[in-house]
């Protein structure tokens, strides 16, 4: 995981660097907690300002993560937003609201699913009932 690390730090800029370390201190990370994602999950380093900057404000304010959640669960971070964390958001949601599903399903736990497991536990049972649901969440993750 260094090696990744390092590897990710040393092909950035400075001022690409300072961007995205200013970028997660906007929205409330701590000095120690951006280093530990630095060291836990190098690759969200290579993402853009605006990447970091619109998953983070999906993951507070639509789907009402608390900023420690996000931070103990970083690796969330990696997943695109419009292919895996919105539309498996919009499906977890829809079934909540249903009562098809108790809340509380850990969205962190959701978004490491493979497709294939996530489809199975969460949109395959409900496919006939909901087929607007699933046809919208297959074209939105295609």
């Amino acid at each position: 995981m260094f090696r990744h690390a390092l590897h990710s730090v040393m092909n950035m800029s400075r001022s690409k660097c300072d961007a995205t370390f200013a970028t997660f201190k906007s929205f409330g990370w701590s000095q120690p907690d951006i280093v530990a994602i630095l060291r836990k999950k190098p690759t969200v380093w290579t993402l853009s300002k605006n990447n970091i900057s619109d998953k983070m404000t999906f993951l507070m304010k639509e789907a009402g993560c608390e900023l420690q959640y996000i931070i103990r669960h970083s690796g969330i971070l990696s997943y695109s937003l419009e292919k895996r964390l919105r539309p498996r958001h919009d499906v977890i949601n829809f079934l909540e609201q249903n009562k098809l599903l108790d809340k509380g399903q850990g969205l962190a736990y959701v978004m490491r699913l493979t497709e294939q497991k996530f489809m199975n536990k969460f949109l395959f049972p409900y496919k006939e009932k909901f087929t607007a649901l699933y046809n919208s969440y297959v074209a939105a993750v295609q």
